[in-house]
């Protein structure tokens, strides 16, 4: 680290030294430099001071027993952390060292939690609209037959838990309250009400940071994240914020689904891509595959045999769906730490199921209390993964870790500062040049001939302009029949067999009749149609940005021509052409792209149509009033089944045309946004290139009335980027 600093103040030194130089362009060059520089010294230092502490995340899905986990790592299995019982109570918890213990709890703010009353709102609209067309179907089955977004889901059971003394916690700002506790016992008791499965304050918890005095967390900060996924999304930001400062983690994944798809992707798209370098993998709730009835079949009372086993295929599984060599796998049974530390009449009533089923299936493992307490204690394997995972890989190499996090940023903040010195370390050579080259009696034809050049560019940009009109408005033309008119609306089918009420024509009774019938199979027609919808938005999106960026590379090809063609013509030398260019280039670079496509809130809304006409598909189950035979109510069941198909369709079709009327308004707003950018880029341009080549000139002028001087603060300038080219 001393390194970097000894780096930093020689880099300070040589930028000072050329402070306050009387010449405008070295100032503007090392004021860029210093810009950059100090860019990268600031993150190093707050990346230091962040980077005193060592940050391990514990991470996975809810019930994936991260709590339990961390529950036997550093409270002796007490259930200080509450369990989780679903994704919305599922808290970022944050432990640290404090001299003195307490727990610093942050709510939600207004804006947040708006948000949530949003989704809540729009759960109850999801939940009337299934109802109205499904009276049948009791209250408890509704939210899963309706495919209601985990989201909504969550924000109701937020809101709907939500009281009114919770809801006082909730102001403009985010808030955060401070309250002290005198041990475990203490600590519990208080946690229940924030964080707790039914506490009074759980709802509005959006951060929940204790600090104990425990030597074990000196320099160390670990965090319990809500899972995989997390359905609240200002505290999925916070788990991505926390994710890309942290060191190391354990990645909990439930031995049950122990790797699935979620967990992978998860590994690689979010912890991978962190840069973090060290993980562990533990398969939790290890004791939850030794229950199965076909394992303890299989090795009849032998347990140690069903661990090896069950630990040999889970770490099979594991590598064969996690292609990283530097992964660590191991197993752990957090619930069967907290068994062997509690007597028997302190156990909960999960405890008591686990250690009841696992009696019955390995009693010679589990005999005597004695025996009991060992078995459970080396399921849990708490023991060596605290030795030889928190203590050996993490703590025992925290510098290193916390040295190769730092060394990261500080290669890639190396790259950017090359780049900018050698950029730089040309324009002071091209600005020396064009003062070597010129002399006083020259200047009034360099001005003509440089003022010549700007008015060519200036026509050029014009015919530019109309060149680059009729090009967006011939892409957005074909765009709208390859992305827009070309969505073809599907519906697929399924087999079912319903029942209908009928009038018999024996004796007038009422009498029921089985059909097979083939109906639109709404949640496939509305997963095909969204994926279609998705497709077209994201494909048409893509194409405009990319013939966006076309037309910007013509207008600076077209500029490098111009330029290019000056300097052909230029035969007595007159103009800079490489001031020129690169004055452009900088004009160029700095006018803002504003031609991004949006398209979002369509996309979102035809979803949603498409979505709810999935959820509605439905048959009249009850025929005319007039007596019918079997055949005859037959043959009208087949016309309702016709008639309702033929509807949903029409109501897909409807759902579309509002998505590519709703696309082709966007994509027309795109294009006179594109059409006006191209347009007051080219006057801006030309005025921005019009005052900095003015000012170049004029600052040439100046520096010819003391040449020598001004070549030598040229050449002293150029020494010192070289100079930190080759500290760097």
């Amino acid at each position: 680290m001393d390194n970097y600093e000894n780096l930093f103040q020689q880099v300070d030194r040589i930028i000072a030294s050329q402070s306050g130089v009387d010449n405008y362009n070295v100032t503007k060059a090392f004021d860029s430099i210093r810009k950059s520089f100090d860019d990268f010294k600031d993150g190093y230092v707050i990346l230091r001071r962040e980077n005193q502490v060592l940050k391990i995340g514990v991470v996975g899905q809810v019930k994936a027993g991260k709590s339990s986990f961390l529950n036997s790592l550093f409270f002796n299995g007490e259930s200080v952390l509450p369990k989780a019982s679903t994704p919305m109570t599922a808290g970022l918890t944050v432990l640290e060292y404090g001299e003195e213990s307490e727990f610093v709890v942050e709510y939600y703010n207004e804006s947040e939690w708006q948000y949530f009353e949003r989704n809540a709102k729009e759960y109850d609209e999801c939940v009337m609209r299934y109802k109205d067309a499904h009276p049948n179907v009791k209250d408890e089955a509704v939210v899963k037959s309706a495919n209601i977004p985990i989201e909504l889901i969550s924000a109701n059971e937020l809101v709907s838990n939500c009281a009114d003394s919770a809801k006082a916690k909730i102001t403009e700002e985010s808030t955060t309250e401070t309250k002290k506790f005198s041990g475990i016992r203490d600590l519990q008791e208080i946690l229940e009400d924030f964080v707790g499965a039914k506490g009074k304050f759980t709802s509005v918890v959006k951060c929940l940071t204790i600090r104990l005095k425990d030597e074990r967390l000196k320099d160390v900060c670990i965090v319990d994240t809500p899972g995989v996924n997390d359905p609240v999304v200002s505290r999925e930001l916070r788990t991505r914020d926390f994710l890309r400062e942290c060191h190391g983690v354990f990645f909990l994944s439930s031995a049950s689904q122990f790797c699935n798809s979620s967990d992978v992707s998860f590994l690689s798209n979010r912890v991978e891509s962190q840069g973090i370098s060290k993980i562990v993998v533990i398969a939790s709730r290890f004791d939850s595959v030794l229950q199965d009835l076909s394992v303890a079949k299989e090795f009849k009372d032998d347990l140690w045999g069903a661990v090896e086993s069950c630990s040999c295929k889970l770490e099979g599984w594991f590598k064969s769906n996690v292609k990283n060599p530097d992964y660590i796998f191991d197993v752990s049974s957090g619930i069967g730490f907290s068994i062997a530390q509690k007597p028997e009449d302190e156990w909960d009533s999960m405890e008591r199921n686990v250690v009841e089923q696992m009696k019955s299936l390995y009693p010679s493992s589990f005999s005597t209390p004695e025996a009991l307490k060992e078995s459970f204690l080396n399921l849990a394997n708490l023991d060596e993964i605290r030795k030889e995972y928190l203590e050996e890989v993490f703590i025992k190499n925290r510098d290193s870790i916390i040295e190769k996090k730092t060394d990261g940023y500080v290669d890639q903040k190396r790259k950017e500062i090359h780049e900018v010195l050698a950029y730089q370390k040309q324009a002071v050579e091209e600005n020396l040049n064009a003062l070597m080259s010129a002399d006083i009696s020259r200047m009034k034809q360099t001005k003509k001939a440089t003022k010549q050049v700007l008015e060519d560019i200036k026509g050029e940009l014009e015919s530019l302009a109309n060149v680059c009109d009729d090009n967006v408005v011939e892409f957005r033309k074909k765009l709208e029949n390859q992305f827009i008119e070309s969505i073809e609306v599907c519906a697929p089918t399924k087999t079912v067999e319903k029942e209908f009420a009928r009038k018999s024509t024996t004796m007038g009774w009422d009498r029921s009749v089985k059909a097979k019938c083939e109906l639109v199979d709404g949640g496939k027609m509305a997963k095909e149609m969204n994926e279609k919808i998705s497709d077209a938005a994201n494909s048409l999106s893509k194409n405009w940005e990319e013939n966006v960026k076309d037309l910007n590379d013509k207008l600076s090809s077209k500029v490098a021509e111009l330029i290019k063609k000056a300097q052909d013509d230029d035969k007595s030398a007159y103009v800079d052409a490489d001031g020129m260019r690169r004055i452009l280039s900088e004009c160029i670079a700095s006018l803002t792209n504003e031609a991004t496509f949006v398209y979002n809130d369509i996309v979102k809304e035809a979803k949603r149509r498409i979505t709810d006409i999935g959820q509605d598909v439905t048959l009249v189950r009850e025929l005319e009033e007039e007596e019918m035979s079997e055949s005859v109510a037959l043959e009208r069941i087949g016309k309702i089944v016709v008639e309702t198909n033929k509807n949903i369709r029409n109501k897909v079709c409807e759902a579309v045309d509002y998505f590519e009327r709703g696309l082709k308004t966007k994509l027309a707003h795109s294009e006179n946004t594109v059409k006006n950018l191209f347009k007051a880029r080219k006057n801006d341009l030309i005025k921005k290139v019009d005052t900095s080549i003015g000012k170049a000139l004029e600052e040439l002028e100046e520096e010819l009335k003391d040449k020598e001087r001004h070549a030598e603060i040229y050449k002293t300038a150029i020494a010192k980027i070289k100079e930190m080219e080759g500290l760097l």
